[in-house]
């Protein structure tokens, strides 16, 4: 968890308090922003349309705007809206997977003054030039949806992991494993070897090395039929990276290993 929760993660673009004149309303595609928004409300009423749904936000309530959607926000005139604001984006080489990020939605938490205290803080540290501090209260503020995150994103690479397990000679590529789980190849990749240890293709390599190591010392089939089982038209390359797993070439894998009858019978 303490990985994911890297201030790295996020870069906050302005942090400050909006009062809101009784004209006011906001159609968020209107600013052709990217990235996110976050509101605490301080004082006032406002509704939040999206793709349809109607979310009323009252005082101490707070909304986060993932903003590939569209929102029309419009308050009560007789009850303006005063909102403590964030807008944040990923940081660069993230923002191509925002649609699998964060969605939009009205944040619950069982002390919203606590809540505020940390806009607040944010906002000063922000407004300082402190912008690692800054960083520290966002990721408290979002700490629990990052972890909601983290864990749909841990159970898509454990869904590619089995893919690859239970069908470990498919011709897998990195850009369709990628598609797969909806991230960007970057993305994929840096995920993938966070979870498993390795890169998408090298963990491709080891399982069907597995397979074959299986075949070599538990079947009679020669060493060119266990490569076309394994998915490979050449045995020479087939070879080769077996020797690059094991350190010695698949003939010399049995001899040294294969299951010797007893010769005390």
């Amino acid at each position: 968890m303490k990985r994911f929760l890297n201030n790295k993660r996020w870069d906050i673009i302005v942090s400050n308090k909006a009062e809101c004149m009784p004209e006011w309303d906001w159609y968020t595609k209107k600013n052709n922003w990217i990235g996110y928004h976050l509101w605490y409300v301080e004082s006032g009423e406002a509704t939040v349309e999206t793709n349809g749904r109607i979310t009323k936000l009252l005082e101490g309530d707070v909304y986060l705007f993932n903003l590939l959607q569209a929102h029309y926000c419009q308050h009560n005139p007789d009850k303006p809206l005063t909102v403590l604001t964030v807008y944040f984006r990923e940081s660069e080489g993230l923002h191509q997977n925002y649609g699998q990020h964060l969605g939009s939605t009205k944040l619950i938490y069982d002390n919203p003054m606590f809540v505020r205290k940390l806009f607040e803080n944010l906002r000063a540290d922000f407004k300082s030039g402190n912008r690692e501090e800054a960083l520290i209260w966002l990721n408290a503020i979002l700490s629990e949806q990052l972890l909601q995150l983290k864990t749909s994103e841990v159970s898509r690479i454990k869904k590619i992991v089995n893919s690859i397990n239970n069908k470990p000679t498919y011709p897998y590529t990195l850009s369709y494993l990628a598609n797969q789980c909806g991230y960007s190849i970057n993305h994929f990749l840096r995920l993938f070897k966070q979870e498993i240890g390795v890169t998408p293709m090298t963990y491709c390599l080891q399982v069907k090395m597995n397979l074959a190591k299986h075949y070599i010392l538990y079947s009679n089939y020669t060493i060119n039929e266990i490569a076309i089982l394994c998915g490979y038209k050449d045995v020479a390359y087939f070879s080769k990276q077996f020797k690059q797993l094991s350190g010695m070439s698949p003939s010399v894998f049995r001899n040294a290993f294969m299951t010797q009858p007893d010769q005390t019978k």
